[in-house]
């Protein structure tokens, strides 16, 4: 009993590690620059910058839909990571997201991505995750536009931005 104990913890830990940052005030922090990370606290989204530590692979515990879209698990996606204010924990995703990739559900009001709301749900995923339930927000659109969303770690939309942007 207590070597899966041992095991376990072992494995609780080394999931902190690759899936927290470091702060680039902490002292003693050293790493490599991150792109950017976001916090969310008391409803307000705020940015900054971050470390990567030493031989961390957020690849190795991150969610499939994290491979697919967080630019911590491999450069260029479009995911940037959101972090617990206090552990710096990975626990969702901030990003620009097109039109053809966010799929709404049939409680959503209207065909248009309600911006600058909580209270919605919707999904982030290249194919719909669930059809006859989710729709695109612009079906018939050429998917010229496209959304700062903040995701948990499966691709929930949990938050969109006041601002919608045509897409370059």
């Amino acid at each position: 009993m207590s070597e899966d104990w041992q095991n376990l913890e072992l494995e609780l830990k080394e999931t902190a590690y690759h899936r927290s940052l470091l702060h680039w005030s902490q002292p003693g922090a050293q790493g490599y620059p991150c792109n950017a990370y976001w916090q969310a606290a008391d409803g307000v989204v705020r940015s900054g910058s971050a470390l990567k530590k030493k031989y961390q692979a957020f690849w190795k515990r991150a969610t499939a839909w994290e491979k697919a879209w967080s630019n911590l698990a491999f450069p260029n996606l479009p995911a940037d990571p959101l972090v617990d204010s206090e552990s710096f924990m990975v626990n969702g995703h901030v990003g620009w997201f097109r039109e053809n990739v966010i799929w709404l559900s049939p409680a959503t009001q209207g065909s248009v991505l309600p911006v600058g709301r909580w209270d919605f749900e919707a999904i982030v995923a290249s194919n719909n995750p669930q059809p006859g339930y989710y729709h695109l927000a612009n079906p018939g659109s050429s998917y010229d536009l496209s959304y700062l969303l903040m995701t948990d770690i499966a691709g929930r939309v949990t938050g969109a931005s006041l601002i919608a942007t045509p897409t370059l």
